[in-house]
């Protein structure tokens, strides 16, 4: 466990109560915020922080990069030396691998189901009850009767008619509201299934390594000014602790994604396709229609656009290859093939 005391770099009189804020995994809460601390709650909002009645703290939210929620911690407390107030940041140590926080992720996303469920049922419920009582009331009114004004009853009716709209209005919003609900634990129920689209997990992983390229450049840089003897600024070696941090978080990250990829191959949920798969002539399926391949390059194949251009397909987003006639769904397993389909293949416009 790590505690870093930040104070002010002037002795100002402190206004308002001290804040502590710890890091402990995912999970970072600020502690100390009172009532009616204005400066304090201005300043957490402007850094992104966020009020939890759940957890009665502030808190940065869980999705967020571990590198991001340091740097909004750093600046958050510069905000408050500013002010003459000192922050105490207290960091456990705790690090969670790329598996912990899937699953954990996974448990939030199916209580996060669970929740809206309920919240669907509730207002289900409460638009039957509004729907009852307009009913009820439109039943005590005769088929056509007008309002007959000066008689007694034109106040009763007049009232009636304005509970029919009132009972009306907050069926529709009760209906709306158990829509919504039902489409949030749809989309809550999707991600707690963890049956992730296999393409969306090559594209995750391309995206890491992308970013895992970008950090190791930046570092290099670092490590030659070092091997030059040039001193660093304060910012820049919190940069390069930052920079390094989050490699080894996009290491683990992918290491993990590999490896559920590695399953869905496994399981055959996906193929892994590549430029020694195909040639020129081929004919690559993509969701759902045939394309002829015209170039096979490295990341993506040039398929024919139906005109004078071609268009880039990368090999995550291949689902079969069909040469001679025959399809291959698969190409590690060459038994497994089927007769194909007419082919969809829009006809090719000759170049002028």
């Amino acid at each position: 466990m790590t505690t870093t005391n930040h104070p002010s770099d002037t002795p100002v009189a402190s206004s308002g109560p001290e804040l502590s804020i710890t890091i402990d995994g995912e999970s970072v809460t600020v502690e100390g915020s009172e009532r009616g601390d204005e400066q304090g709650s201005a300043a957490l909002k402007a850094h992104g922080f966020r009020w939890s009645r759940t957890l009665g703290a502030w808190f940065l939210p869980r999705p967020w990069r571990a590198d991001t929620k340091r740097r909004r911690v750093r600046e958050f407390a510069a905000t408050m030396q500013r002010h003459g107030r000192s922050v105490e940041v207290i960091d456990t140590g705790a690090a969670l691998d790329a598996a912990a926080i899937h699953a954990g992720r996974r448990d939030r996303a199916a209580d996060r189901a669970e929740y809206h469920r309920d919240r669907a049922e509730t207002a289900e419920q409460r638009a039957a009850e509004h729907d009852a009582e307009r009913r009820r009331i439109s039943d005590s009114i005769p088929l056509g009767q007008p309002i007959l004004l000066g008689h007694h009853s034109q106040a009763r009716h007049e009232r009636d008619l304005e509970r029919i709209r009132i009972a009306d209005r907050k069926d529709r919003e009760q209906t709306e509201r158990a829509r919504h609900h039902q489409a949030a634990a749809r989309s809550a129920d999707l991600a707690a299934s963890d049956t992730e689209n296999p393409v969306t997990t090559k594209r995750r992983i391309e995206r890491l390594e992308t970013e895992r390229r970008e950090v190791a450049r930046v570092l290099e840089h670092y490590t030659a000014r070092a091997n030059e003897s040039v001193d660093m600024s304060g910012g820049e070696i919190e940069h390069h602790a930052d920079l390094t941090a989050r490699a080894d978080e996009l290491d683990e990250s992918i290491r993990h994604h590999r490896a559920r990829l590695a399953e869905a191959v496994e399981q055959g949920r996906t193929v892994q396709w590549s430029r020694e798969h195909f040639q020129p002539g081929d004919d690559a399926r993509t969701r759902g229609s045939w394309v002829r391949v015209v170039r096979v390059n490295r990341v993506t194949l040039s398929v024919s656009s139906g005109y004078s251009w071609t268009n880039p397909l990368p090999y995550i987003e291949v689902l079969g290859r069909r040469r001679n006639g025959v399809v291959t769904s698969n190409p590690h397993a060459p038994g497994q093939q089927e007769q194909p389909a007419e082919p969809t293949v829009r006809p090719e416009v000759p170049q002028t």
